[in-house]
C-alpha cells in the first residue's frame, strides 16, 4: 500500500483492515513489516517487487522528496509500473497542496501511459471502491488463467516455465494474450515498440510465448516479436531465424521485381546465414531460400524435421514439404505432408487452413472423379470451419477460412 504517511493514517488503517478481512496480506513498510537491515527506500521498493497488487492512494500532499528528487510514493509508483504490477489508484477529493503533487497526479492519470482511478472523500467510500477493485483484479486474473490453459503448445509450456521465477510477468503475459484474443493482435505488436520491464525481466520467455501465440493465430507481427526473443537469448533462436528468413523470402516472392523485394531477399539470406551450420534447420532453410524443391525435400527428410515433437518445428517442416511438392505440381503429396503434421499435432489453425485450401483445390480439379469429389469438398468445408473457430478463439484473422468453407459448400 503506497501513500504518504503524514495525515493519511486513518485511510491507510482502513485499507489495511479491509485487505486483511478479504484474506490478503497488506504490506505497509514501518507498520506491518519487522525491523529490516536495509534502508527504508530499499525496503519499500523491495516490497513493491514482492507484492501482487499495489494500492496507490493519492491525496493533497506530495511527501518528502528523496535523494532521487522524487517522493517515496512516486518512486514506488514508478517501480510498480515498470514491473507490470496491478496498480489500483484511489485519489482523495482534495486539492493538491503543491505543483509537484499536481504533476504527479497528472502523470498517474496520463491518457496514454497512465491509469484510471476512483475518487473518494471518506473511509467508507475508500472501502467500497477498494473491494470492487480487488474483486475485479481477482476475476481478471482468473479469466486470464483459464484462457491460458486453453492455449496450444508450445505457448502453454512456455507460460508454465515462467510460473515460479517470474509470476508477475506470467500474469501480465496471460492477460495480454487474453486481451489480444478479445480486441486483436495490434496490442502485441505495439508492445515491441517500447518493451516494458515486465516483458524483458524473464529473458526471452515472454517474447517466446507472444511469438508462438501470434504464429498459432496466423497473425501479423511475428517477425518483430521473434527478433526480440532472439536478442534476449532464446533457446529457440534457430527456429525463429528460420521462420523470419522464410517469411522475408515469401514477401520477396510476392513482390518480385520491385526494390522492396530485393531488400526482402537480402534480409532473408542474411537471417538464414545466422542459423548454425550444424543445426537441423540450416540445410532446409537454405534450400528454401534457393527455391530448390528437391533440396528442400531431401533436407527436411534427412533431418527428420517432420517428426519433431516441437509443434512449431513440425509445422514449419510440413510447410516446407508442402511448398516443395506444390512447386513440383504434386498437390496430393503436399496435402499428405500436412495431414501427417496435423495428426502429430492436432488443432493447429495454420495447418488446418492449409489442409482445407489444398483439399478444396483437389476437390475442384476438373479431372476428378464424381465419387471422390463430394468427400473432398465435405472435408475441405469441415477443415475450414475448424480453422475458423480456432482462429477466432485466438483472435486471429478467419476470413480465409470462411472463404474456403463457403467455396466448398457452394461446390457441393
Amino acid at each position: 500500500m503506497s501513500s504518504v504517511s503524514d495525515g493519511y493514517e486513518q485511510f491507510r488503517a482502513t485499507a489495511r483492515r479491509l485487505v486483511e478481512a478479504l484474506g490478503h496480506e497488506p504490506v505497509l513498510i514501518g507498520e506491518t513489516s519487522p525491523a529490516l537491515p536495509r534502508s527504508p527506500q530499499r525496503a519499500c521498493l523491495s516490497a513493491v517487487a514482492a507484492c501482487d497488487v499495489v494500492v496507490l492512494m493519492l491525496g493533497a500532499k506530495y511527501g518528502t522528496v528523496q535523494q532521487s528528487g522524487k517522493s517515496a510514493t512516486s518512486e514506488e509508483w514508478e517501480r510498480a509500473r515498470d514491473l507490470g504490477k496491478d496498480i489500483l489508484v484511489f485519489k482523495e477529493r482534495a486539492k493538491p497542496e503543491s505543483t509537484r503533487q499536481a504533476d504527479f497526479i497528472r502523470e498517474v492519470r496520463d491518457y496514454e501511459g497512465g491509469l484510471s482511478y476512483k475518487a473518494f472523500s471518506t473511509r467508507a467510500e475508500l472501502q467500497v471502491e477498494l473491494v470492487r477493485a480487488l474483486r475485479r483484479v481477482e476475476e481478471e486474473r482468473r479469466e486470464a488463467t483459464d484462457f491460458a490453459l486453453r492455449l496450444p503448445e508450445p505457448v502453454s509450456s512456455i507460460l508454465e516455465s515462467m510460473r515460479v521465477l517470474f509470476p508477475d510477468s506470467l500474469i501480465r503475459t496471460q492477460r495480454l494474450l487474453a486481451a489480444a484474443a478479445a480486441v486483436g493482435p495490434d496490442i502485441l505488436v505495439r508492445l515491441t515498440e517500447d518493451p516494458p520491464i515486465w516483458a524483458t525481466q524473464p529473458g526471452p520467455l515472454a517474447w517466446e510465448a507472444i511469438a508462438e501465440f501470434i504464429d498459432a493465430g496466423c497473425m501479423a507481427g511475428g517477425s518483430q516479436v521473434r527478433t526480440l526473443a532472439i536478442e534476449a537469448g532464446s533457446q529457440r533462436r534457430s527456429l525463429y531465424l528460420a521462420l523470419n528468413a522464410i517469411s522475408a523470402a515469401e514477401r520477396a516472392e510476392d513482390g518480385q521485381g520491385n526494390g522492396a523485394a530485393h531488400a526482402e531477399t537480402a534480409a532473408a539470406e542474411a537471417t538464414a546465414a545466422e542459423i548454425p551450420a550444424e543445426h537441423p534447420l540450416h540445410a532446409a532453410t537454405r534450400a528454401r531460400m534457393r527455391r530448390v524443391p528437391e533440396e528442400v525435400l531431401a533436407a527436411v527428410r534427412e533431418a527428420a524435421l517432420q517428426d519433431s515433437e516441437d509443434p512449431a518445428v513440425c509445422e514449419l517442416a510440413a510447410g516446407m514439404l508442402a511448398w516443395a511438392f506444390l512447386e513440383k505440381d504434386r498437390p496430393e503429396e503436399a496435402l499428405a505432408a500436412l495431414d501427417v503434421a496435423a495428426t502429430r499435432h492436432p488443432g493447429r489453425p495454420w495447418l488446418l487452413l492449409q489442409q482445407a485450401q489444398l483439399t478444396l483445390r483437389l476437390g475442384l480439379a476438373p479431372d476428378l472423379g464424381t465419387i471422390r469429389k463430394p468427400g473432398l469438398l465435405e472435408r475441405a468445408h469441415q477443415l475450414a470451419v475448424d480453422a475458423r473457430d480456432r482462429l477466432r478463439a485466438l483472435g486471429g484473422p478467419s476470413h480465409r477460412a470462411v472463404c474456403v468453407a463457403c467455396q466448398a459448400l457452394a461446390a457441393l
